[in-house]
């Protein structure tokens, strides 16, 4: 699994296995990139296929069936050469 990348006031991602995307929220504001999952408040898993959606989305041009191609190929680069994490 890849390591938690901290965005604001205890709410991480982390890429798992196979391109989903997990996200946590922990109670605390501290950040302890070490916390084990089932402290947090909040865990979603995010296919990657709906998290190529959602960065397409949130995209300047909104989504689009170009603009998902984009996200999903950029998201899963890597996962197709053996790289899972």
């Amino acid at each position: 699994m890849g390591h938690r990348y901290h965005w604001n006031d205890g709410w991480f991602f982390q890429r798992l296995d196979f391109g989903i995307v997990r996200i946590l929220k922990f109670p605390s504001a501290s950040v302890d990139f070490d916390a084990p999952a089932s402290e947090a408040l909040v865990i979603a898993d995010i296919p990657p296929h709906e998290w190529a959606s959602i960065v397409a989305h949130m995209s300047a041009h909104g989504e689009n069936s170009e603009g998902f191609e984009a996200a999903e190929r950029f998201h899963r680069r890597g996962v197709h050469e053996g790289v899972h994490a």
